[in-house]
């Protein structure tokens, strides 16, 4: 189904004998809201997050965004991100922790505080050049051991994009070309391939890969044939600057792959929010991963996975409120 209607269209063709039929037959799916499960929230007392994450939802709430998880949740936030989530309907967040500090105090703390998750990035293991063997250290395997008993996921930025990416207003090599210590002679293969080996030795507990691994559609099938606990968000990929439209091959292309494995995909675009959120750039990074989605023109059902199931889902979200209502009609 290349063009697909809303559920509704359907149905009211049947409904009293069809007085309806034809009336917005156009519709298309539509998305009941947005969860985005990748947002860093810069703010680190309550007060703060809540005043930025109220902000940003009531300037998206036209584009039907209900929610954001943040992914900085280290031990120094704990605290005031726990208040933060309870005063707020529109705020989540994962633990975070680094490669040289994987503390069950830590871990035990956040879960007790709410984390519905844990953020993991491997820029400082990069940066230090230190070896992703480092994440085999029997004090990670406590910390993975932990989380997979509260059954909840680790999100993770495994690899760093090499080239250019214009695109996406980003220069050469992000991030590997911040490496100076001599010492970090492996590649992104090395640290992919060390992130499926604990992939595969945690089958119960779901793994989430930031900005989709940095690997194209063809290899991510097969990894996720192979590892039914793999998942990827939508943040930098699946983007779509405005004025453009994905050309029709490439929509294709992107459509099938998306069609096959809506179920491991997870709404995300890495914004950076913090007490000046109402930026047009920042909008624009928002908007840029909705209009990609939308472009695709998915059925309602994968639609809905994507744009909230799947994060509710795999991070034990409560289901958040519509906020489309009111006669909102973006």
């Amino acid at each position: 189904m290349e063009y697909p209607h809303s559920p509704d269209v359907e149905e009211r063709e049947l409904l009293e004998d069809g007085f309806s039929a034809g009336w917005g037959a156009h519709h298309q799916p539509s998305e009941r809201y947005w969860i985005d499960c990748h947002t860093h929230m810069l703010e680190t007392e309550a007060g703060s997050v809540v005043d930025v994450i109220e902000d940003w939802t009531d300037y998206l709430n036209a584009w039907r965004f209900a929610g954001a998880v943040g992914v900085d949740g280290r031990p120094a936030v704990i605290d005031e991100f726990e208040i933060a989530d309870r005063e707020t309907d529109h705020f989540q967040w994962m633990s975070r922790l680094d490669y040289d500090n994987p503390s069950m105090d830590a871990i035990g703390s956040s879960l007790e505080a709410g984390a519905c998750g844990l953020k993991l990035h491997n820029k400082p293991l990069i940066e230090a050049g230190e070896p992703p063997s480092k994440w085999q250290d029997p004090e990670w395997h406590d910390v993975f051991d932990r989380l997979e008993t509260a059954d909840l996921p680790v999100f993770w930025h495994v690899t760093q994009r090499l080239t250019d990416a214009p695109y996406i207003g980003q220069g050469r090599n992000k991030n590997w070309n911040q490496v100076s210590n001599s010492d970090t002679n492996y590649t992104n293969e090395d640290l992919l391939q060390s992130f499926i080996e604990i992939v595969e030795e945690y089958p119960d507990t779901d793994f989430i890969g930031a900005h989709q691994l940095h690997l194209g559609f063809d290899r991510l099938a097969k990894l996720f044939e192979l590892y039914p606990n793999l998942y990827i968000d939508t943040s930098a990929g699946f983007f779509i600057r405005w004025g453009d439209r994905i050309y029709p091959q490439d929509r294709d292309r992107v459509r099938e792959f998306v069609m096959n494995w809506s179920d491991r995909i997870l709404f995300g675009t890495d914004c950076a929010l913090h007490g000046d959120v109402q930026t047009a750039n920042l909008r624009q990074q928002f908007l840029g991963h909705v209009r990609f989605i939308r472009q695709l023109n998915l059925p309602d059902n994968e639609l809905q996975q994507i744009s909230h199931l799947n994060a509710e889902r795999l991070l034990n979200l409560e289901h958040v409120r519509d906020t489309g209502g009111d006669g909102v009609r973006p």
